[in-house]
Parts: structure tokens; C-alpha cells; sequence
């Protein structure tokens, strides 16, 4: 057994079920084949990295290991709803901005 499929059943028997069930693949990168609960997991964790600092769509991406196309609809969830804005440039970056009402 390689020490990759080693690792794989290491954290699985570790890791509690809530946890697994908020695990995204990096494959899936159309937002309707992930749970709502993943999708809200994976918001709160792209605005506590842009609360640190601005990011472009790779780069979250790179940084979660998660699809371009998902984190690209995620963002732009975000920006509907006031939580970020879009720095125009290029690359496109974001940032947290916080609820505005």
C-alpha cells in the first residue's frame, strides 16, 4: 500500500464525520453537487482568508485546493451579498469588507 492510500485511511479513521462531510474534492466545481453545508464551510473559510488579505480566485483556490470555477461562484455569492468587494485589476483580487446593510 502506498503511503499516500496509508495517509488517506490514517486521517479518515481520525477525522470525525463532520469533519469528512465538509471535505470538497477538487474536481467538483459545479456548486450544485455540494452540500449546503460544505458551500457554508467553504464561504466562512474564503472570508477568514480574505480578512487577512486580498486573494485572487487562483489563489484561493491553490490555497484550498478546491476548483477555480467553485471558488469563482462562491466569490461572486459573496459580493451579491455584501461580505466582499472585487478590486479590478490583474488579476482580479477580493476583498473582506465585512456585512453591509
Amino acid at each position: 500500500m502506498s503511503l499516500h492510500n496509508n495517509l488517506n485511511s490514517f486521517l479518515h479513521y481520525c477525522m470525525g464525520s463532520k469533519i469528512r462531510s465538509q471535505y470538497i474534492c477538487k474536481d467538483v466545481s459545479d456548486p450544485h453537487n455540494i452540500s449546503d453545508s460544505q458551500k457554508n464551510s467553504a464561504r466562512k473559510a474564503i472570508l477568514w482568508l480574505l480578512s487577512k488579505a486580498s486573494h485572487s480566485v487562483e489563489e484561493i483556490a491553490d490555497h484550498f485546493d478546491i476548483s477555480y470555477l467553485l471558488v469563482s461562484y462562491l466569490l461572486e455569492e459573496l459580493v451579491k451579498e455584501g461580505y466582499i468587494e472585487k478590486e479590478l485589476g490583474c488579476p482580479v483580487r477580493f476583498k473582506y469588507e465585512g456585512k453591509k446593510d
